[in-house]
């Protein structure tokens, strides 16, 4: 089960952030079981997911809503791919480890931040990163906080939520409203 999908404060931070903001694009990595990405769908005009796993992507195919788009191969050189080429601001919800090797979650952090657009992120599963010994060279919150450095940060359940300084403000609300606090200021 996908952490967005039974955590009710960040489905709330993030359909405030897309009723504000009026985000067109959800981007995923790590698509699992699709769970999170059909939410999306049901919240953003389009959503893409990408899955390193054959039979896991074939699986979320078959049954997936018209404007979700599945991409199939490993998020360090799809992402890229796919950051190049939109051309709009997009909320990324990255979640793409497999097993306990280390996950492509700085490389996925600096391929968006590389972008012209004030794109947000919410890195889920930081709390794996910290607190489990399988899980040794995952990077930690310190390194994930400085590698979103300018950035407005909080903590929602086991997601690191990153908002550019320029939409501080919505992120000190909604954090608010959803029970968290923003880091610095």
């Amino acid at each position: 089960m996908s952490t967005l999908t039974v955590n009710k404060h960040l489905r709330g931070m993030i359909t405030e952030t897309q009723r504000v903001l009026k985000l067109g694009l959800f981007i995923e990595t790590g698509t699992y079981r699709g769970e999170s990405a059909r939410w999306a769908a049901t919240i953003f005009p389009k959503v893409y997911t990408i899955e390193i796993d054959k039979d896991m992507h074939e699986a979320v195919r078959k049954n997936r809503p018209d404007n979700m788009y599945l991409i199939l191969g490993d998020s360090k050189v799809e992402l890229p791919k796919l950051v190049k080429v939109i051309h709009e601001p997009a909320l990324f919800w990255i979640d793409a480890h497999f097993g306990t090797s280390r996950p492509p979650v700085l490389e996925e952090i600096s391929c968006i931040i590389a972008s012209p657009f004030d794109h947000i992120m919410y890195v889920d599963d930081t709390l794996l990163y910290d607190n489990n010994k399988s899980y040794s060279d995952w990077p930690g919150t310190p390194e994930l906080e400085s590698a979103l450095d300018g950035y407005a940060l909080s903590r929602i359940g086991g997601a690191l939520v990153a908002y550019p300084e320029c939409h501080r403000e919505l992120l000190e609300r909604i954090a608010k409203d959803q029970g968290g606090v923003v880091k610095g200021g």
